[in-house]
This record gives structure tokens, C-alpha cells and sequence, in this order.
């Protein structure tokens, strides 16, 4: 029986390493190679022709989603299954939008993996489908946010990509990816559509 060839790309090597270890339990699977960032997950892809991509959204040199088009421009045989911590609506149907063939989070079980690996493999989608509508945060007084994060909260609600404001701020993307966890932690909030709205209830973002 054929085995399923997947490429597992995740900059953290403790967590490529796991993914790989837990991979290697599936006897329907082989791990054909990995990679550590978006440049080096493009090159082992078109190298060692992958039935699967498992592509982490948040990777150094380009990430996850302009992996994910250029792989389904240039191979689009290729199935990409993405893995993240990132768990808001928007970002779900951004990557249905760009042909992601799969979503899953890093705490998804050993169990599922193996479902989305085969029913993506298969011609089928997995999308992982609880997500939690997040209710309204109520704040005793509006955060205070650096110059820097304002500067970075701006520009994630015109919705721009942690790579684009790198550029734009002549920062690493890893930076802008700690700015948008600070303060999304200072709203105390998880997802964007909260930290927008209030951004804009307490008038760090204007509404044209």
C-alpha cells in the first residue's frame, strides 16, 4: 500500500520534532523531510513532491499563507493542511479562501491528525469546526498600548499581514507577531474581530 509522504514545516524545533514523532506512528505515513521557515518549505516541496504540506501559519522569510498560495499556484496537487495556535473565524476563512485543503490547532489530538491526513489525502477537507464565538470583553478602562502598538494595532485592522508590517515597520515578523499578542493580551482578547471592535470603542482605530 502506498504510504501518505508528508512535509512537516514548523520553526519551532520542539514542535516539529513532536509532529514528526507522532507522524511516525501512523503506518499509512511517511515524513519525507521538514523544514524551519517558509523559504526552506518551499524549496523541500518542490524537491521531495510531498502528497501533504503541514505548514505552520507563523513562519520566518515568507509564512504560512504566502506559502500556502505559491504552493497551490505552482502545485496545486499538493495538499496543504495548515497548523497553528490561531484559532478566530477570520483567519479559518482566509485560508479556505487561499486553498488551504485543512486547519488544524496545535492542541488538536494525535487522533484527529491522522482523520485530517487521510480525508485530505483522500480529495476531502478538514477544517477544524469548534470555534467559539467570543463574547464581548468588558474593560474597567481603556489599555494603554506603546506607540509601537498602536502603530501595529492600525495596521492589523486594515488587515494587513504580520510580514507586511514587518516591512512597512522595519521590523522581524516575529516582533509584530509579539506586538499582536501583547496586545491583544492588554484588550484581553484572543481574536481580531474583538480586538477591533474594541479598538474602536475606545478610539485607537477611527472609523472613516
Amino acid at each position: 500500500m502506498k504510504k501518505i509522504k508528508v512535509l512537516v514545516a514548523e520553526d519551532h524545533n520542539i514542535v516539529r520534532e513532536g509532529l514528526i514523532n507522532c507522524l511516525n506512528l501512523n503506518s499509512d505515513v511517511i515524513v519525507v523531510g521538514e523544514a524551519c521557515n517558509g523559504i526552506e518549505a518551499l524549496k523541500k516541496t518542490k524537491e521531495l513532491e510531498p502528497d501533504i504540506l503541514l505548514l505552520d501559519l507563523s513562519m520566518p522569510e515568507l509564512d504560512g499563507i504566502e506559502v500556502l498560495q505559491i504552493i497551490k499556484k505552482r502545485s496545486p496537487e499538493i495538499k496543504v493542511i495548515i497548523l497553528t495556535a490561531h484559532y478566530e473565524k477570520e483567519y479559518v476563512e482566509e485560508m479556505r479562501s487561499k486553498g488551504a485543503d485543512g486547519y488544524l490547532l496545535k492542541n488538536i489530538t494525535l487522533t484527529d491528525l491522522n482523520k485530517a491526513i487521510d480525508k485530505v489525502y483522500k480529495g476531502g477537507k478538514f477544517f477544524f469546526d469548534k470555534l467559539n464565538d467570543e463574547k464581548e470583553t468588558h474593560l474597567d478602562k481603556p489599555p494603554e498600548l506603546t506607540d509601537r502598538e498602536i502603530q501595529v494595532l492600525r495596521m492589523l485592522a486594515n488587515e494587513l499581514s504580520a510580514k507586511e508590517i514587518a516591512d512597512k515597520l522595519n521590523l522581524s515578523v516575529r516582533t509584530v507577531e509579539t506586538h499582536r499578542e501583547n496586545i491583544k493580551k492588554k484588550f484581553n482578547v484572543t481574536s481580531m474581530i474583538s480586538l477591533v471592535k474594541l479598538a474602536i470603542k475606545y478610539g485607537y482605530i477611527e472609523l472613516e
